[in-house]
């Protein structure tokens, strides 16, 4: 699963304690830093990505999203819709959306987002 994702521009939507650990994971297995971006409410928790995993930041979610292949929820189930509210107009088909959260649902995304390509909406 690595190697699918080395070369690829990853998006880690919440960079809190589950995020890092990600982070951290994906580094560690060989992911170059450059590639991986995250996003946070916390700016706290930025600045602790940026000085201590290494990784650039972005403003918010929609910033986050415009220039990424692969984008992660790695936030709480309640904040799921949320996030996926400020990424529904700038998402794009060839995107892969992955989440992290306990109890995310196929469909939320699908209705979230009112996506031509998802088969919820």
């Amino acid at each position: 699963m690595i190697d699918l994702l080395a070369h690829k521009k990853l998006g880690i939507i919440g960079v809190g304690k589950l995020g890092e650990a990600l982070v951290s994971g994906l580094i560690a297995a060989g992911v170059d830093p450059a590639n991986i971006r995250g996003c946070d409410r916390s700016a706290e928790r930025l600045r602790f990505a940026e000085e201590q995993l290494g990784i650039s930041v972005a403003a918010g979610n929609a910033a986050l999203a415009a220039d990424r292949d692969v984008l992660v929820f790695a936030i709480k189930p309640h904040q799921v819709a949320e996030a996926l509210s400020e990424l529904r107009d700038v998402l794009r088909s060839d995107q892969l959306l992955i989440s992290v959260a306990a109890r995310s649902e196929e469909r939320r995304v699908g209705k979230e987002c009112r996506s031509r390509w998802s088969p919820y909406h």
